[in-house]
């Protein structure tokens, strides 16, 4: 319990501000291109499978 005061009062700003540039990177850089990239192959595995049930469009 002691230990978590004591490292509230010594984070000072620019180590508050390095931990929220640290976040911003890891979202940034990783989070945002692996979501991304899972949304968009998703949904051309939903169009190939569908493709592949239905038939091609324009076949009627």
């Amino acid at each position: 319990m002691v230990s978590d005061v004591e490292d509230a009062v010594v984070d000072s700003p620019t180590t508050e501000r390095r931990k929220e540039y640290k976040a911003l990177f890891i979202v940034v850089v990783l989070l945002f291109p692996i979501v991304t990239i899972s949304l968009i192959s998703g949904y051309g595995f939903l169009v190939w499978f569908s493709q592949m049930i239905f038939g091609p469009p324009g076949h009627g």
